[in-house]
């Protein structure tokens, strides 16, 4: 059994290790799979790798949890207008939503970083 699910694992390709020696039935395997393709879905390998927030497109991401973005993406609109205390990805992502952004950035540096990325509805 256990070089059965081993085998298994390494087909599945799963990128993380754990004990093999808990899990005490199939439904874990099917979870521990379920859980990789949720990963990738979700970018959350790609955020890893970039070490910023980004989809599974490489496209920027708020760094917020992926259900407020669910929840976000479904309710923003082109055209809103957002006030933005802090720039960064989140200014990316709601711009490139068409929405309209007014936001204060206190570190010089990072403006500086990010200004080039910047497309015309941010102020």
């Amino acid at each position: 059994m256990q070089r059965t699910l081993n085998k298994l694992l390494k087909i599945f390709n799963i990128g993380f290790n754990f004990s093999l020696g808990y899990i005490k039935s199939p439904n874990k395997i099917l979870q521990t799979i379920i859980f990789k393709n949720y990963l990738d879905e979700t970018g959350w390998y790609e955020s890893r790798n970039k070490k910023k927030p980004v989809n599974k497109n490489k496209e920027a991401i708020p760094w917020f949890t992926y259900s407020t973005i669910y929840f976000l993406n479904k309710r923003i609109k082109k055209g809103m207008k957002i006030f933005e205390f802090g720039s960064g990805n989140s200014t990316l992502w709601f711009a490139n939503k068409g929405c309209f952004l007014n936001t204060i950035e206190h570190n010089l540096s990072w403006y500086n970083t990010l200004k080039d990325q910047l497309p015309k509805n941010v102020n």
